[in-house]
């Protein structure tokens, strides 16, 4: 079915813990639930939409509840049709519960059924905030994403192990309570005595409430504000006798962690590694090394710069216009050359080495013979100009047999240093400065 853009006016009512209220015939009560953090506050929101359809991530909710600082539990909403919506129509509906920095969105899609009230449970686990692989990601055309942009991107919705699931749900009818239709006096009146009593309300598994005898829930379960919530999954309580599902988790502090952060196990929530480590999804690598990846901000150990190629940013040394390693070795064809920041590998600009062949590649200097081997000069006295063009101040750029040179003290040139002339040879002053004449 092709997705209604139009916002529906499904009557949606807020509820904090009132499960004696009375709701239209026709309704499904959301219940919602999480494993964040016990300290708040929350803010859970909603948007509904008519017929089938994944709402976007990005769509403004239809309404937002604030929950304080203490009291975070199960929380819920009804969603009622209104009187010119048929009773067994089909629903979708955005569920997002938010945390500081953290949101956690849950996509349904259902059928309600006419003249009956019936709840949909769902669990948001923080574990849909997990880096998902990086192969996977490439799927949706993300270089990087989470577990629930994962399942987003892929026509789905992070599910309460974490895991991506269809959106389409399927409400339940809750156990009978005092709002019951059946009048409880008639109904014992009418009994046999030989009859027996009927079963008590269903209770222990996921989603349902906790057992007053025996163990309060299933094995993949624990009892949490009164009701049986999943565990055992990544990021969520541990169940029974410590246990954990998630392979490779252990429990934490009453939760279940897989080890991350550290060079070679997998980047954290938000894509978060230890120091001395960068997140190379799905995992971390050690930074800042020679020819390692760059450290977050671009760092780098001493001795080492941090240099963009064609697979990344890392650090290096020994290669053109970067560190000298240990102070003084360069790769071939570079020498370590003294600077204002320190020994740098460099070859071929202006009072340089020449590089490998007499090659002067920068600033537009040759390579000359000098006292402490071939160097790339330009713009001084007896030396060609730079680019061909240019000298330092009190030189002219004169066309010689050699080319372009840079000259002083010569007829009709600048006298050198303002004052000095070859013999037989006058500085005089002119309009165009000292000229030896």
């Amino acid at each position: 079915m092709s997705p209604v853009r139009r916002s529906v006016p499904l009557a949606l009512a807020a509820l904090i813990h009132l499960s004696a209220c009375i709701s239209p015939a026709t309704s499904v009560e959301i219940i919602v639930d999480s494993d964040l953090p016990r300290v708040g506050p929350w803010t859970l929101t909603a948007t509904v939409r008519e017929g089938a359809s994944l709402i976007a991530a990005t769509t403004t909710p239809d309404h937002r509840l604030t929950i304080g600082r203490d009291a975070l539990g199960p929380h819920s909403f009804t969603i009622v049709p209104t009187a010119s919506q048929p009773r067994n129509g089909e629903v979708s509906a955005l569920v997002t519960l938010s945390h500081e920095n953290v949101t956690l969105r849950r996509n349904l899609s259902f059928q309600f059924t006419a003249a009956t009230r019936a709840q949909l449970r769902i669990f948001l686990p923080a574990g849909c905030t997990r880096a998902a692989p990086e192969t996977e990601c490439a799927r949706i055309g993300r270089a990087l994403c989470t577990q629930q942009e994962l399942c987003e991107g892929t026509g789905r919705t992070c599910g309460d192990l974490g895991e991506c699931v269809a959106v389409n749900a399927t409400p339940t009818m809750p156990g009978r309570d005092a709002a019951s239709t059946i009048d409880a006096t008639r109904a014992d009146a009418a009994r046999d005595v030989s009859t027996p009593p009927p079963p008590p309300p269903p209770c222990g598994a996921r989603g349902q409430p906790c057992c007053a005898m025996g163990p309060a829930c299933a094995a993949d379960a624990v009892c949490d504000g009164g009701t049986c919530a999943p565990c055992g999954a990544e990021l969520q309580r541990c169940c029974a006798n410590n246990g954990c599902a998630a392979a490779g988790a252990s429990c934490t502090n009453g939760t279940c962690q897989i080890p991350c952060g550290a060079p070679g196990q997998r980047c954290c929530a938000t894509l978060f590694c230890n120091e001395g480590a960068v997140c190379r999804a799905p995992l971390c690598q050690a930074c800042g090394g020679v020819d390692q990846p760059c450290c977050n901000n671009r760092m780098c150990n001493l001795g080492t710069t941090c240099l963009d190629d064609a697979g990344g940013s890392f650090c290096r040394c020994g290669r053109r216009d970067s560190p000298c390693c240990n102070s003084t070795q360069c790769g071939a064809d570079l020498f370590c050359v003294a600077t204002g920041f320190g020994p740098i590998c460099a070859c071929g600009d202006r009072n340089q080495p020449c590089c490998t062949g007499r090659v002067c590649d920068r600033g537009g200097a040759s390579c000359l013979d000098t006292g402490f081997g071939p160097i790339c000069q330009c713009g001084n006295r007896n030396t060609p100009c730079c680019s061909g063009t240019m000298c330092e101040a009190n030189l002219v750029c004169n066309s010689t047999g050699f080319g372009p040179i840079c000259q002083c003290g010569i007829r009709n040139t600048p006298c050198c240093n303002g004052t000095m002339c070859e013999a037989g040879l006058r500085c005089n002053a002119t309009g165009f400065g000292p000229i030896c004449q």
